[in-house]
């Protein structure tokens, strides 16, 4: 309990006995030995110290408490945005606990983009989580502007993915055609052929579709054999994961267009090919 002492009031003692420049040296004293003020910048230091040495929880109490006193400081944004993003990777997606980490995080990145840290990672990460949130207005406002300042074909992708998902058929066939075109040798490649042919299809062009289909899994097929060529452990990465299940995606939308127009013979073939790839 921290105690003022006085020269008036009620309090007796060796105090009065003393005077009153006993008890101003003993409050000067006091003054002297209290602890330093706490500032956002001293509270993001001990808790980044926490979050490079993995203590999330603990890194949390402390960027927290920095952002209650300034909250844009950029620093503490960064970590607590990281550390909410990291957590909920971890957590069931569609949780309540996954939903939570993933909304937190949120909040820090656009904090972040509102404090002019415009940078790759920040518009990486608004993607990812408003798209995994399911705010789609979100998710395709910043697929946009992630697209507009650091094009590439995940960004592309991403771009397409966020037009097709708010019915915007004619700007997922624009860009994807576009996309097609300047990275035809990505990964992403099925992905841009799948999410074409699903826009056609949706307008209910179906031939177009067909087509499209058919040269994405040729596409694709063409990927798989180069990559798996040049590294005997593409099939254990994620790229490839991306490629096979755009290559599934489409043949299951060629069979179904097969089997709508009595194509036998084609139906035969797609479906020899999904038993393959099973």
């Amino acid at each position: 309990m921290k105690m003022t002492f006085s020269c008036t009031g009620a309090i007796l003692g060796l105090a009065v006995l003393a005077g009153c420049s006993s008890s101003g040296r003993i409050e000067n004293e006091s003054r002297s030995s209290a602890p330093p003020l706490l500032t956002s910048e001293s509270l993001y230091g001990e808790g980044h110290r926490l979050y490079r040495a993995a203590e999330f929880d603990s890194a949390r109490h402390y960027l927290e408490a920095a952002l209650a006193i300034d909250s844009v400081y950029v620093p503490a944004l960064r970590d607590l945005g990281q550390i909410c993003y990291q957590t909920g990777l971890t957590r069931e997606p569609g949780s309540a606990a996954h939903e939570s980490e993933f909304r937190w995080a949120l909040i820090c990145y656009q904090r972040l983009e509102s404090a002019r840290q415009e940078d790759a990672e920040t518009y990486n990460r608004l993607t990812e989580i408003t798209h995994a949130l399911g705010e789609q207005d979100l998710f395709l406002h910043y697929a946009g502007k992630q697209a507009e300042r650091f094009p590439g074909d995940r960004q592309q992708y991403n771009l397409g993915l966020a037009y097709f998902e708010d019915g915007l058929f004619q700007e997922v066939i624009t860009s994807q055609k576009e996309a097609v075109s300047a990275y035809g040798h990505s990964p992403y490649v099925g992905g841009f052929y799948r999410l074409l042919g699903d826009a056609y299809f949706a307008v209910d062009r179906q031939q177009t579709a067909e087509r499209t289909y058919r040269e994405g899994v040729a596409a694709a097929d063409e990927r798989i054999d180069f990559f798996s060529t040049a590294d005997p452990e593409f099939r254990s990465g994620s790229p490839y994961k991306l490629l096979s299940e755009s290559r599934r995606s489409m043949l299951v939308s060629l069979r179904k267009i097969y089997k709508l127009h009595g194509k036998t013979a084609e139906l035969e073939e797609v479906d020899r090919r999904l038993e393959e790839i099973r």
